[in-house]
């Protein structure tokens, strides 16, 4: 199997001392650069729509952590009012018994 792999290698042909762009003008030797970029541009795929798609889940967890973080902050004062009511509570229970002797 290799060696038809081989046989199918057209680099194999090449020795190491083998120039592609020997004898080629300025102007072929850049029309060449241009036609093999042209052919690698059109074979690599198009990720706009995988960017896309993350950006949208992106912004979507955006959305999400934004709602947490305001339904904390409100829970947080909710949390602050409960405390103060409390706390007053406590105090208002602690000088009804200083006023009030214990029962015998």
């Amino acid at each position: 199997m290799e060696d038809d792999m081989a046989e199918d290698d057209p680099t194999r042909n090449l020795t190491p001392d083998a120039d592609p762009t020997a004898g080629l003008t300025t102007q072929e030797l850049l029309r060449q650069i241009l036609a093999r970029l042209s052919a690698l541009e059109t074979k690599t795929p198009d990720t706009r729509p995988v960017w896309e798609l993350a950006l949208a889940e992106i912004m979507e967890v955006k959305g999400t952590v934004e709602r947490i973080e305001k339904e904390v902050r409100q829970f947080d004062r909710k949390l602050d009012i409960l405390n103060r009511g409390l706390l007053d509570l406590r105090a208002e229970h602690e000088d009804l018994a200083e006023r009030v002797p214990p029962p015998q």
